[in-house]
């Protein structure tokens, strides 16, 4: 069964780890993104997490450690990641840089 994703625009950001410019983010329900979710970036597939006004920001230490160990969140992550991946291959885009994984501070 394929869910359907829907887009809904966010308060444009900048990534903290490369600067790639969000205006955007999907998902797979119609609720869009809230202060907390957890997101990846489309360019350098890191771990982001909303913000209060809808701009992403890095995950401190202790939340970036409870995501990690949600094994079906991090599992959903490692899928979106590599469809991101697979995405950018078939259709010949630059590849995503190494991803860092780290949490802020």
């Amino acid at each position: 069964m394929t869910e359907e994703l829907f887009t809904t625009e966010v308060t444009k950001g900048a990534c903290p780890y490369c600067g790639y410019i969000i205006e955007a983010a999907t998902g797979n329900g119609p609720r869009p993104p809230k202060r907390g979710d957890v997101s990846v970036c489309i360019e350098c597939l890191n771990v982001v997490m909303f913000n209060d006004d809808l701009t992403i920001v890095k995950p401190d230490p202790e939340t970036f450690a409870a995501v990690r160990s949600n094994t079906g969140l991090w599992a959903y992550i490692e899928f979106v990641r590599l469809t991101i991946r697979n995405i950018k291959e078939k259709n010949n885009l630059k590849p995503n840089p190494p991803t860092r994984w780290q949490a802020g501070k």
